[in-house]
């Protein structure tokens, strides 16, 4: 299913995001971006749930 590729991308791309967070700038800027994502995956993630 697309939404749940789509989750296993945004995962993969957080996880090389807090490889490469390694000062107080680079964390700023992973949260901002990791919170949509999360987010967005919640999403996917109850929608899938609901419709079984």
């Amino acid at each position: 299913m697309i939404p749940s590729r789509q989750a296993r991308v945004a995962l993969e791309e957080l996880s090389a995001a807090a490889s490469e967070a390694s000062n107080g700038e680079a964390n700023a800027v992973y949260g901002v971006k990791a919170t949509p994502l999360l987010n967005g995956g919640m999403l996917y993630i109850g929608t899938a749930v609901t419709l079984k």
